[in-house]
C-alpha cells in the first residue's frame, strides 16, 4: 500500500515540497488544482477511454477464442488432439515475458 500512498500524497503537493529533505509524508496544503491541470495539458480522458477499449476488446476476444478452443478439446476427439493439447498448456505456462524477450533479440539482417 506504500506505493499507492506516496503517489496519492505526491500529486496533491506544491512542486517545491516533491524534493524536501527529509520527505513530507502529508502535504501542508492540498492542491487539488493538480489534477485540473493535468486535465487541460495532456488528453487523459482520451487515453483512459483507448485503454479501455483495448481491455474490453481483448477480454471479448480472449472469451470468445477460449471458449471455442476449450469446447472442442472437451467434446472432440481428433487426430492429434492430445498433441495440440500438450502444446497449448505447454504455451500457457510460460510467461510472456519470456516471448517478449526472444522477439526483442532478434537482429535484422544487413541489406
Amino acid at each position: 500500500m506504500f506505493p499507492w500512498f506516496w503517489t496519492v500524497s505526491t500529486s496533491f503537493k506544491k512542486p517545491s515540497e516533491l524534493f524536501i529533505f527529509p520527505p513530507l509524508w502529508i502535504p501542508e496544503s492540498l492542491r487539488i488544482s493538480n489534477y485540473a491541470e493535468v486535465f487541460a495539458t495532456v488528453p487523459f480522458a482520451r487515453w483512459y477511454l483507448n485503454s479501455t477499449i483495448v481491455v474490453l476488446l481483448t477480454t471479448l476476444g480472449v472469451l470468445a477464442s477460449a471458449t471455442l478452443v476449450s469446447y472442442s478439446f472437451a467434446r472432440f476427439r481428433w487426430p492429434g488432439r492430445d498433441i495440440v493439447f500438450a502444446i497449448t498448456l505447454g504455451t500457457m505456462m510460460l510467461p510472456s515475458e519470456i516471448m517478449l524477450s526472444r522477439r526483442s533479440h532478434r537482429r535484422e539482417l544487413p541489406k
